[in-house]
Formats: C-alpha cells, sequence, structure tokens
C-alpha cells in the first residue's frame, strides 16, 4: 500500500513514479522475476492490480486509482463487467490527467467497490508530465 500513500499527499503523480519503476524493474520473466515472498500470492497478485491502475484498498469500501500499464482489460465481477481503457498522450505516459468513469470525470483517484463492480467503463487518460492541480485528496479516511 505505500505507493498510494502519496494519494493523500495529493501527488498521484508520485504514486505514478514509484508504480511504473517497481513494475519495469522490481518484476521479470524468470526465476527471481517475482520478488519478496510470494508463497500466498500476495506479490504476484499486487502486481496485477497494478498493471490494471487499481487497488483494493484492504478495510475500506474503496478502489484506489493510479495509471495502469496495459492499454486495455476486462473484469468479470459478480455483479457486472468492467472494461478499462487508457488514453495515452505518447506511448511513455504515466501521469494521471483524468479518470472518467461511466461518461463522469471522478474528483479524484478513488472509486467506491460497489460503483466500480457493478461494471461499465473505467477511462484513464494519462499525460507525459504530472499535474498537481488535477485531483483532490480523499476525505475519507
Amino acid at each position: 500500500e505505500t505507493p498510494y500513500a502519496y494519494i493523500w499527499c495529493g501527488r498521484p503523480d508520485r504514486t505514478a513514479e514509484v508504480l511504473d519503476a517497481v513494475r519495469r524493474f522490481r518484476y521479470a520473466p524468470g526465476e527471481g522475476g517475482c520478488p519478496g515472498n510470494n508463497d500466498s500470492g500476495g506479490t504476484s497478485s499486487w502486481y496485477v492490480w497494478a498493471c490494471l491502475g487499481l487497488y483494493p484498498l484492504t478495510g475500506t469500501p474503496y478502489y484506489l486509482l493510479s495509471s495502469p500499464s496495459v492499454d486495455r482489460a476486462e473484469i468479470a465481477f459478480r455483479s457486472g463487467k468492467l472494461r478499462i481503457s487508457v488514453e495515452r498522450e505518447s506511448p511513455s505516459s504515466i501521469y494521471p490527467a483524468a479518470y472518467v468513469f461511466n461518461g463522469r470525470k471522478l474528483a479524484g483517484p478513488w472509486i467506491g467497490v460497489d460503483e466500480l463492480e457493478r461494471g461499465g467503463q473505467l477511462e484513464f487518460v494519462l499525460s507525459d508530465t504530472p499535474s498537481l492541480e488535477t485531483f483532490t485528496t480523499p476525505q475519507w479516511y
């Protein structure tokens, strides 16, 4: 959860930078490609969630949003299918510029579990440069 703490500091750009670096430099194909102890699958599941741009925040009814490394994905929840798409300024864009769920721009990098798991379209808009004025910080902690 540590990289996501930047969200409460109003710095989702730093979350994006840390996640990008961890995905690229700590995970690799082959032996030793999954860092740490993965006996229960926690390390590999973190990687999957990070690649999707989502993080189920334990003990809360929220998913945190970051910047995916995939361009599109689908997740079948019990209540509906979530379609994820990513619009990038360039192929190397990692900084969040907007999050749009079912046509509605989200105020910050989070969404309720109930809302997201009903399904729909989640669009990540990523930029080449960070914007510190884009999002509000969560007030639900």
